[in-house]
C-alpha cells in the first residue's frame, strides 16, 4: 500500500471516528434547563385551564393529530374527542396535584412524566410532547393509568 493510500485511509478512519463521537454527544445533550422550564410552564397553564373547565383554552395545548390513552379503553383521537373525554370524566374540574416530575427529551422532542393526584385518585402519567414551528411545546400523546397496585 503506498503512503497516499495509508493517509487517504487513517484520514478517513479519523473523520468517521470524529463524526460519530460529534453526533453521539449532540444526541446526548438532551434538551436545556431553559427548555425544560418551558415544558413546565406549558403543563403549569394546561393544568389550570383543566382545573378552572377551560376546555376550550386546555385542547390548544394539543397537536391535531393528538392521541389520548385512558386506561381501560381504546384510544382516543384528535382534540375534539380528548375533550369530549375529559368533559366527562374530568368535567369538574378541582385541583390537580404534579408530583415527581420529571422531563427528558432531545431537540423538538420531549418526554414529561409525573403523578397525578385529582380527589380519590392516584394516577401516573407519560405525556409525549413535541414544539411546534413556533417554538410552542404541544401534547402530542398521553398515557396514563393508576398507581395504586392492582
Amino acid at each position: 500500500m503506498t503512503k497516499f493510500c495509508s493517509y487517504t485511509v487513517l484520514i478517513g478512519i479519523l473523520f468517521v471516528a470524529g463524526m460519530t463521537e460529534a453526533t453521539t454527544a449532540a444526541r446526548s445533550a438532551g434538551i436545556s434547563d431553559e427548555e425544560k422550564k418551558s415544558i413546565e410552564a406549558t403543563v403549569a397553564d394546561w393544568t389550570k385551564s383543566l382545573e378552572k373547565k377551560n376546555f376550550k383554552k386546555w385542547i390548544t395545548f394539543f397537536n391535531k393529530d393528538a392521541v389520548l390513552m385512558p386506561p381501560k379503553q381504546a384510544r382516543i383521537v384528535g382534540p375534539k374527542q380528548i375533550e369530549a373525554f375529559m368533559r366527562k370524566n374530568y368535567g369538574d374540574g378541582g385541583v390537580f396535584n404534579l408530583t415527581d416530575v420529571m422531563i427528558e427529551g432531545r431537540e423538538d422532542l420531549a418526554i414529561y412524566t409525573s403523578y397525578v393526584g385529582h380527589g380519590q385518585e392516584d394516577l401516573k402519567q407519560l405525556v409525549v410532547l413535541l414544539r411546534d414551528p413556533d417554538g410552542k411545546w404541544k401534547v402530542q400523546k398521553i398515557i396514563f393509568n393508576s398507581n395504586k397496585a392492582m
